[in-house]
Parts: structure tokens; sequence; C-alpha cells
């Protein structure tokens, strides 16, 4: 048997070794290389496309300019606080406004046409509450009222010259009285019949006395007679069609504020729309749309601030004069004690007395 040996070189399988190890790091070099090419590939992608989405969302999102979006926001109102006819007034301007200027070209054709048949309905009922409230019964008997009222009020100032210095004390304390409810004849029925009935309720039983003394209590029966009938004609005014005209007139300002707001979101969305275009006479339209609708807004707060204002200071005013008035006719009747023994002077029929009532709040 002849048996055949190879001589192996040292090292040779640790060549080959090396040499597969060698070709396998430049199959992963090139496999990291295709990798960044995809990646770079998919960043340019993913920039491009950033780039798309940021030019389409020009129009909705905020301008260049973010001074231009002060002169595109429609301020605030609280306009529920405003009276039907502050109320009806306001509308009216705003309609008025946007005709002038242009329903098409504010691109707010539809939220009009909804604020004009809201306000619409409005004035139907304003004018149905404004009849019901004036009828020729409540008129006449108001007139009356206030006539003797006015009467009554001039015998305490005519009684400020009366020889008797007594007496011309006795109209000067009554006449703090007098005014402290001011001209009751001026306020609305409503208002007069609630002062003159607390008026009256006031004289008869805190300065019985006084009354007495200047012959005002016939005066003062007449008058809370007066006041009982245009209480009752107040009361009879209160039927049920009065009371569908007032909600049919709360339904439709509802109506018409929801409407208005949705005329200003939408002048407003508009107007800042234009200001990242390049029309001009665009933005200048809308700013002087807001801006006119913006002074026509302030003026109603004011009114409403100052109505805040006056209220607080007359009610201070009259909480402050009442107390006065209560102290000068204590320290009055405290002083008038002895003397003539009561208000009464001799024989005669005692005068008429005011009936007591109940008090009203």
């Amino acid at each position: 048997m002849v048996c055949t040996f190879f001589f192996v070189p040292a090292g040779f399988e640790g060549k080959k070794m090396v040499s597969a190890t060698a070709e396998s790091t430049s199959e992963t070099k090139k496999m990291v290389s295709a990798t960044a090419e995809t990646t770079k590939e998919t960043k340019n992608t993913v920039s491009a496309t950033a780039e798309s989405i940021k030019s389409n969302i020009i129009p909705v999102s905020a301008p260049a300019d973010t001074s231009k979006t002060t002169t595109m926001k429609i301020n605030g109102i609280k306009i529920g606080n405003l009276r039907n006819d502050e109320h009806f007034q306001f509308m009216q301007f705003t309609l008025a406004l946007t005709r002038e200027t242009g329903a098409a070209a504010l691109r707010v054709e539809p939220q009009y046409n909804t604020l004009a048949a809201a306000v619409a309905r409005e004035d139907e009922a304003l004018k149905k509450i404004m009849k019901s409230a004036l009828t020729a019964d409540i008129a006449a008997a108001d007139r009356e009222r206030d006539r003797v009222f006015r009467g009554m009020v001039d015998a305490v100032k005519s009684a400020h010259g009366h020889f008797n210095p007594t007496i011309a004390e006795t109209a000067r304390r009554l006449m703090i009285i007098l005014d402290t409810y001011g001209n009751v004849a001026a306020k609305s029925h409503i208002e007069e019949t609630s002062a003159l009935y607390n008026l009256c309720r006031d004289l008869v039983s805190r300065h019985a006395n006084e009354c007495e003394a200047l012959g005002l209590m016939v005066w003062i029966v007449e008058l809370q007679r007066l006041n009982r009938v245009v209480e009752g004609l107040l009361a009879g005014r209160a039927d049920e069609g009065a009371a569908r005209s007032s909600l049919v007139m709360k339904e439709a300002r509802a109506e018409a504020d929801a409407a208005f707001g949705a005329l200003a979101a939408m002048v407003s969305a508009q107007g800042l729309v234009a200001t990242v275009g390049t029309d001009t006479a665009a933005v200048a339209l809308f700013e002087g749309f807001v801006r006119r609708l913006n002074e026509r807004i302030d003026m109603a707060e004011n009114a409403l601030l100052i109505r805040r204002g006056v209220a607080k200071a007359k009610a201070a005013k009259k909480k402050a004069e009442a107390e006065k008035a209560a102290a000068a006719a204590a320290n009055g009747e405290d002083g008038s004690g002895g003397g003539e023994g009561g208000s009464g002077e001799g024989g005669g029929d005692p005068a008429p007395q005011p009936e007591p009532e109940t008090p009203q709040p």
C-alpha cells in the first residue's frame, strides 16, 4: 500500500479566513452605504412634504404681519344687558353697516340674511309691547296722579315761607323726605307706582304729625287712591297677549344675538384671510367695517357702565339722605314734646286717614 502525504504551509488556512472576513466586511459597507442613501432620500421626501403642507395651510394660519390680527378683532359686548330699544338700535346699525360695506364683499351674505330676519321679528315684537304699554286709560290715570303729586309737593314748598316758624321748620323736614324720592312723576308707570306707594307709607308711618300740621293727609289719601287705579290698570294690561309679545321679543332677541355672533365671527375670519394676500383694498374694506362696528360697541358698553355707575351713586345718595332725614326727624320729634298737647287745635271733624297697606317690594 502506497501512502501519499501533502504538505500544507503554515498559515494557509488563516489567510483564507481573513480573506473571507474582508469580503464580508466589504458587503456590509455596501449595505450601510445603500441604507444611508435610502435615509437621505427619505429625509428629502419628508422635507418636501413638510414644505407642501406648509404652503397649503397658509390661508388659515396667522398672517405674516401679526399686527393685522388686532385690526380684525371685533370687541365683545354684553348684549343681553341692553334694553329692548337699545338692542334693536344696535342690530339696526349692524345691518346698515353691513349693507353699506357690502355683504357680498364681506362674504357674509347668509349671516346677514339670518340677522335681518331675526331683527324684523324683534321689530314686530317691540311695536306690540310699546302699543300695549301706552293705553289711553293708563295715560289718563297717570296724568291725574302726577297732578296730585305735584300739588302736594307745591303745598310743602309753600309752607317754607309760613309766618309760623314751627310750620316752616316742619315743611323743611318734609321737603327732605320728598327730595329723597325725587321727581317720581318722571319715572315709568311701574316705577312711579312703587315709589309713590313707599313715599305715602313713609309719610304716614314715620311723619304723621308733620303731615297733619301741614294738612297733607287729604293729599296723601287722594294720591293713594289714584295710585291704586293706575296699579289696577297696569295689572290688567298684563294679559295673555302681552305675555305672548314679551315671549316673542325674548325669542327674537336670542335669534338676533346668535345671528350677530355668527356674522361677527365670519367677518373676523375672512378679514384675517385677506391679510395674508396682496389685495390691499380688501384688507382696508374689512378693517373699516371692524373699526366702525367696534366704535358702536364701545358706545353701547360705555352707556351700560354709566348706567350702572349712576344707579350705584343714586342708591348711595338716597341711603345717605334717608338716614339724614330720619336723624333730623328724630331730633325734631324729641324736642317737640309738651307744648300744645298733640297735633289737634280744637274741635272739628278729623281729617281722613290714609289706609294701612302691606309693604310693597
